[in-house]
Parts: C-alpha cells; structure tokens; sequence
C-alpha cells in the first residue's frame, strides 16, 4: 500500500474519488475519471467491486495506477439476526485482495429501538469480525461511522476501538472516509 503524498506537479494525487459520488459509472468508468483527472487512488464501494468482480476490480485499479484508499462498506451489525454477518467477512476478503488499508463500516442503528441491545449485538460481532480482519492483513482498520447517528448508528465507537485493540478507527479521528 501507499501512501498519498503532496506532489507539486500534480496536488490531485493525494486525492480519492469514491465511487458512490458517480454513481451512474461503471467500477470502470470511476477508475478511468479517477485517473485521467490526476487522482491517486479510489474508494469503491462494494456493489461496484461486485459488479466487476474482485480480481478484476484489482487488475483494473492498479492498471491505472492507482491505489484503493478505501472500500465502502460493511456493517449494519445491529440487526436482530446475524444473517448479514457473512456478508461482513467476504467484504474483509474483498478489501484485502484489493489491498485497501480500511473498509468502511456502517454500524447499523436501532432495528428494535433498543439502543442498549444494539449495542451489544455490534460489540459481539466485532469480536466475531476483528480476529478474521486481523488475520487478512497487518494494516486492516475498520472506520465506524457515527455520523449516521440519527438512522444508521447506534454510536461508541471510541468504546469499540479500545474493545477491539485499536482496530476501530472513529470517522472523527480520521475524517469522513465514505
């Protein structure tokens, strides 16, 4: 993985363009834009990697030459079932085969409107999710966003990330990634 850095010749490099922003464009077409504008790398999000398929999603970004900054993303561990779980461990697959140093996760909000339960549904999954995240890759983080606190998070993320070791990154310590 590298690191974006400032070039003077080209300030765009350090920049990411993620794809639900041109959400009408193919993996495809996002990589091209992204690399014909002068940006350095990617954040696709999942459907599109999907759509493409994983191995052909790596071989079209790094073509290019561009790196993936992120892949948005997992999550919704709040559900009253854990039907979505499995979901969660192809998306760390999926973010590693394509090298990204985070995948963006979407903790979920209140199905029940029981905060409490949700809570401890998201903090048992994560035990369930960091060790497989772990064993991917040495740089894998996950990014909580609690910006969805209204519908899509039931919040704690700097809780999670001193429960998971460090591996939850709270969106406000490292900016919005998605």
């Amino acid at each position: 993985m590298s690191i974006a850095t400032y070039d003077r010749d080209n300030p765009y490099a350090a920049l990411s363009l993620n794809t639900i922003t041109m959400n009408s464009w193919t993996l495809k077409q996002a990589v091209e834009g992204a690399a014909r504008a002068g940006l350095g790398a990617v954040a696709p999000w999942r459907d599109r990697i999907q759509e493409a398929g994983v191995s052909e999603s790596a071989k079209l970004i790094s073509n290019a030459g561009l790196r993936v900054s992120s892949v948005c993303r997992g999550g919704f561990l709040t559900a009253i079932d854990d039907d979505g779980l499995d979901d969660n461990f192809r998306a760390f697959d999926e973010a590693a085969e394509l090298g990204a140093p985070e995948l963006v996760m979407v903790m979920g909000g209140m199905p029940d409107r029981d905060l409490v339960g949700a809570r401890v549904r998201v903090e048992e999954r994560l035990a369930r999710l960091v060790p497989y995240a772990l064993e991917r890759a040495r740089r894998r983080r996950l990014v909580g966003r609690p910006v969805h606190a209204g519908n899509r998070c039931c919040g704690r993320s700097r809780i999670w990330a001193v429960r998971a070791g460090g591996l939850v990154y709270p969106a406000g310590r490292n900016g919005c990634r998605c």
